[in-house]
């Protein structure tokens, strides 16, 4: 299944976690990236079982808070720990 955040395609759902919170946990993958999207009542717009899409309209800055870190910020990061 597939997730959008508006028009904007997000990624594959791979696989739910439940228990981690009220709502269930999407692990979405986009590319060498993994998401973990609340599948809340809030956020959820559509669902379209016979296209395979899930379609939210997120928080700005949402898939930014678990994003991986660039090389750049793992130098960053790795100067700081010095």
């Amino acid at each position: 299944m597939r997730s959008f955040d508006g028009d904007r395609e997000v990624g594959i759902v791979r696989d739910v976690q439940f228990g981690a919170g009220e709502a269930p946990l999407l692990l979405v993958t986009a590319e060498r990236k993994e998401h973990e999207i609340p599948y809340a009542e809030a956020f959820l717009k559509n669902v379209d079982l016979e296209r395979k899409q899930i379609h939210m309209q997120l928080p700005e800055g949402l898939l930014e808070v678990n994003a991986p870190l660039s090389a750049e910020e793992k130098l960053e990061q790795q100067k700081g720990n010095k």
